[in-house]
C-alpha cells in the first residue's frame, strides 16, 4: 500500500513538473533526495514554522529560543512518520521480536512523556530541506537503543546564507568509511557501556546508539552487531 501511494506521488510530480523531473541522486552516499520528492505534510509544517517566524517583531526574534529552520513532530508509528515525510524509510527493527518498542529516546513507553516516534527536519523558507530524520527507540532488559534514519537533501543548500551543520554526521561517516560498510565506536567500561554504529543504505543514513550496563559493555556491542546485521540486509532499489 505504501509503495502504491509513493508511485502515485511520483506520478503526480512528473505530470505537474516542468522540464526534467526531480530525481534521487545515486552518485552520492547516502543518495541525495531532492526536496521536491518529499511529502506535502512535511512541506506544510516547514512553511508554518517560517510563517510564524516571519510574523515576529524584532525584539521577539532576538529573544526567541526557536529556530524556524528546524522543526519536529511526534508520531505513534513508523508508518505515520513515513507518510508525513512522503518517503519509504525501511526500519526492520519494528518487526524484530527480540526488541520491545519504546519511546524515541530508547526508554519504555511512559518515560518522561516522550513520544513513541519523532520526525525532525531542517530547511529554508523556500522549502528546501537539508536533512530529515525519523527517530525511534527500543529496549530489551537493561539495554536501551536509539535509532535514527536520516534522509539528506543537497548539502550545498543553506539557511540564511549559512551552510548547514546538520550534514556533519554524514561527513564524518564518509571520512571514516569512504561510504562503504558500518562505522562503529565504543565507550566504556564505566557506569554505562555504549556502542554506536553508522551505516548508509540507499537514500538513508542509519545511526544506532546502544546503551547497556557498564560492567558488561560486551552486551551493548553484541546488540549493536545484531542491529547492524538487520540493516545490512536491507535491499534498496
Amino acid at each position: 500500500m505504501k509503495k502504491w501511494l509513493s508511485m502515485i506521488l511520483i506520478s503526480c510530480l512528473l505530470l505537474a513538473g516542468c522540464g526534467k523531473p526531480a530525481e534521487i541522486d545515486k552518485s552520492q552516499t547516502p543518495w541525495v533526495v531532492p526536496s521536491e520528492l518529499l511529502g506535502q505534510p512535511i512541506k506544510d509544517a516547514l512553511q508554518k514554522d517560517w510563517d510564524w517566524w516571519n510574523g515576529l517583531g524584532k525584539n521577539q526574534l532576538y529573544y526567541s529560543p526557536v529556530d524556524a529552520a528546524s522543526g519536529h513532530q511526534s508520531f505513534d508509528s513508523w508508518t505515520d512518520c513515513e507518510e508525513f515525510v512522503g518517503l519509504i524509510v525501511p526500519n526492520p527493527l519494528e518487526t524484530c521480536d527480540w526488541l520491545e518498542k519504546g519511546t524515541y529516546v530508547g526508554m519504555p513507553i511512559g518515560f518522561a512523556d516522550a513520544s513513541r516516534m519523532e520526525v525532525n527536519w531542517r530547511g529554508d523558507q523556500e522549502g528546501h530541506f537539508c536533512k530529515v530524520t525519523l527517530c525511534a527507540g527500543y529496549y530489551t532488559g537493561d539495554i536501551r537503543l536509539q535509532f535514527w534514519a536520516s534522509v539528506y537533501g543537497d548539502p550545498a543548500e543553506t539557511v540564511d546564507g549559512r551552510r548547514h551543520v546538520s550534514d556533519a554526521m554524514r561527513s564524518d561517516y564518509l571520512e571514516k568509511t569512504g561510504g562503504t560498510g558500518a562505522y562503529i565506536e565504543e565507550e566504556g567500561p564505566g557506569r554505562y557501556g555504549c556502542s554506536t554504529g553508522t551505516l548508509a543504505k540507499g537514500h538513508v543514513l542509519y545511526y544506532v546508539n546502544v546503551i547497556g550496563p557498564g560492567d558488561h559493555p560486551e552486551a551493548s556491542r553484541a546488540m549493536l552487531d545484531r542491529v547492524l546485521e538487520q540493516l545490512e540486509a536491507i535491499e534498496m532499489e
